[in-house]
Parts: structure tokens; sequence; C-alpha cells
């Protein structure tokens, strides 16, 4: 029999995790990630050895974690949990674990109509699944989500599922402690009124957690097996889903089924009649949203919302280059998150991201409009950089440029004062 708790503590495993920790922080919007995550790296071998050493004694313990409720326009705030890296890495070596070595967790995640936090299962594959079943004859669809699906999920099912399937109990015990909520800013949240949306009581899991797809995934095995049979397809990407058929009478059955399935595991579906954009139903032929794509019988493409969500993480940026800018010229100092220089980098970082996880769409012509409106911000940018630089010093050009001075690195009394100096210079 495999031990669970000593694969963890591998230096492989652990190496392995890191590297993936590693890559997301390197991606992550968050510049306090992305911060955390260079701080582990500038000496990742004695930090690494350090957690080893910890999980080998039993001692290793998770740290508080920090809530983050994320603004959405006309919907409740999205509930984020940012963990500390070296949460993150235990937390990957066990999944790489359960993935590995415990069958059942393995068979959960072979559903071939399941997707999301799985090996190898990404958007790209759900979407060829759609394919697949409009190949087969499929013409309608009920299209859906969960609401509040990872804070209403109950913990204890999950654990008791895997105490069935897990001997090991000191894996165990850290598999129980990796998804439990303890978060460090408590009472902000609740000044703020937004301990609700946080799954810090029996129920509910961390979104954001290495853990948490997992999680969805184990919690909606029986969601899975049940919806498809009987000329009906499925296809779940965590707590999204949507249900094909041949039809429409077929489809809407099944997604009464699905209703049922979902009120056994104390969860709720968005009606495809209420006429949001979380649920809706029609002809495949006509196309439909699903996953930030719009799909549709030989056409994918990112999705409107999709393509918004871009142009206005691009419009962020420029936003807050512009404000810097009027900072520094205003007296005030360089933002550790920099000015123009940072912008560019931010920006070529959310444009990169977005087209890897678009690059299979086959609509070249919506990547092509989308470059040109980039194009036309950036040169709107780069207009109102030359115009706050234009009669500025030295010391703002470079500070807009995003370039810390020298002269404020060095010690005060090595700093230059002669203002003769500083003239001639600019």
């Amino acid at each position: 029999m495999v031990d669970l708790y000593l694969n963890v503590r591998k230096t492989r495993t652990l190496e392995n995790a890191w590297r993936v920790v590693k890559a997301s922080a390197q991606m992550s919007s968050s510049e306090e990630i992305r911060n955390s995550a260079n701080e582990f790296e500038s000496d990742y071998v004695a930090n690494l050895r350090t957690l080893q050493s910890q999980l080998r004694e039993i001692k290793f313990k998770f740290k508080p974690q920090k809530g983050v409720a994320k603004k959405r326009l006309g919907k409740d705030p999205r509930p984020l949990i940012i963990s500390p890296i070296e949460n993150r890495i235990v937390q990957r070596a066990i999944l790489d674990v359960l993935q590995d070595n415990v069958p059942y967790v393995k068979d959960v995640l072979d559903v071939p109509t399941s997707f999301g936090g799985i090996k190898g299962k990404r958007v790209e594959l759900a979407i060829v699944k759609l394919k697949e079943s409009f190949d087969g004859g499929a013409k309608y669809y009920i299209r859906s989500d969960i609401p509040s699906f990872f804070t209403r999920l109950k913990k204890e099912t999950v654990l008791e599922c895997m105490r069935l399937h897990v001997v090991d109990d000191s894996f165990y015990n850290l598999f129980a402690s990796a998804i439990e909520t303890t978060l460090a800013n408590l009472s902000e949240l609740g000044r703020k009124n937004l301990l609700e949306y946080f799954p810090i009581g029996l129920d509910g899991v961390a979104q954001g957690s290495p853990l948490s797809p997992l999680i969805a995934n184990l919690y909606l095995a029986e969601f899975d097996r049940e919806m498809n049979f009987g000329g009906i397809t499925c296809i779940r990407y965590i707590d999204d889903f949507v249900i094909l058929g041949k039809t429409e009478r077929e489809v809407f059955a099944a997604f009464r089924r699905a209703e049922a399935i979902l009120k056994r595991l104390g969860l709720t579906a968005y009606s495809p009649y209420s006429a949001s954009d979380k649920a809706d139903y029609g002809q495949v032929g006509n196309g439909f949203e699903f996953l930030g794509c719009h799909v549709s019988p030989g056409l994918v493409q990112p999705s409107k919302k999709a393509r918004r969500s871009l142009l206005d993480k691009v419009d962020e940026e420029i936003v807050r280059a512009n404000y810097a800018a009027q900072h520094i010229l205003d007296g005030g100092e360089l933002f550790a998150g920099g000015c123009y220089g940072q912008a560019l980098s931010k920006i070529n970082r959310v444009v990169w991201g977005w087209g890897k996880a678009f690059s299979f769409c086959n609509g070249l012509q919506v990547a092509k409009s989308l470059d040109v409106e980039i194009s036309n911000k950036l040169a709107t940018l780069d207009r109102s950089m030359r115009k706050f630089m234009s009669g500025a010093d030295y010391r703002a050009r470079q500070k807009i440029a995003g370039i810390n001075l020298l002269e404020e690195i060095f010690s005060p009394s090595e700093k230059q004062t002669d203002s003769s100096t500083s003239s001639n210079a600019s």
C-alpha cells in the first residue's frame, strides 16, 4: 500500500508542487501573491527543506489566510482566499498525491464529461466534448450553474468519503486541515459585513485553493454519474454545466433531474427561465455561451463578455498609470506598482494570459479586432505619458517611465542635493 503521507513530503513532490505554484503566482494579477512567490524563490531550496522537515515531524501547520471580496457589478462579491505560499505548496502536493495514488480519486477524475481542475482536462477539451455531442445529434441545450457552490458544499460529506478511501491517518488529518478556512482578517471582513460570503463555518471550501477544484469534482461525482444516460450528455466544468439532447422535452426532463440531484446535495441551479446570464436554453444551432466562449456547430470564439473583460482590464491599467503619473508630478513617490513601464508589462501579462486561454478558438477575426482596439488604447496611453513628461524635470520623467531613482536608493548622506546639477541634468 502506498504511504500517502510519505509521498507528500518527498523532495520531488514538493519541488513539483512549488513549480506549479510559482507559475500560477507569476501570472496572478495580485501583486501580493507575486511578491510572496518571489520572496519564497529567493531561497526556495532551504524553504522547501523547512517544509519537508515540518511535515516529517508532523509539525506543519497551515497559516491563516486572507479573505478578499472581489467586487462584481450588480452581483454579490466573489469570495477569494489568498493563502501563504507554504500553504499552497503543501495543498498542491496533497492534490498530486491523491490524483496519482488513490484509485477512487482517479476514477472520479476520469469521468469523460467532467472538466476543470483535472490534469489534461482544460476548457479546450470541454469544448471538444461539446462538439462531439453536436456531431452525435444534439439539437437542444440547457446551460446553468450552481450558485454559491464553494460556500455551500458540505465539507463533512467530502471528508467522510475520503475517510473510506484513505487509511493513512497522518495524510487524512493533513487533508482535513488543508481544506479548512482560517481567515487572518476576520474582524475586517466582519466590519464590512462580508463574512457571509466566506466558507468559515462547517460548510464550504476556499476558492483559490489548489484543492478546491478536486473537492468540487468529488462532491459532484454523483451528479455526473446520474446525469449522463438515456441519450443525454451533461458536460460539467466545476460548477458550470450544460445539458444536451436531441429533443427539447428530453433536455428539460434532464434539467429537472439535475435539480433533484443537486437538492440532495444541498445545492440549487439557476433557472433557464430567469433571463440572466447564468442560465439559458435553446437550439444549439443558434449558439450559446459556455466557459467564456460562444459555441455553435462549426464556430467557437471568445464571448462578448470575455472580450469586454479583456478590454476593461487594459483600461484599468491605463487608468492606474495616469493616476500614478499625476501623483508623481504632484510631488508624490513612485508607487510599488510603478507607472508607465509597469503598466505596459501588466497589460502584456493580461493579453498573453487571455490569449493563451482562448487560443483554441477559431474566430481569428475577433483576435485581430481586439488587437486593433488594444493598439489604439496603447497609443492613447503613450500620448498621455508624453504629455505628463513634457516640461517635467529628470526625476519626474524617470519615475513616470517607471524607473526608480538611484539618488533615492543611496543613503541620504550620498544623495546629490545640488539644485544646479539637477537643473542641468533636466
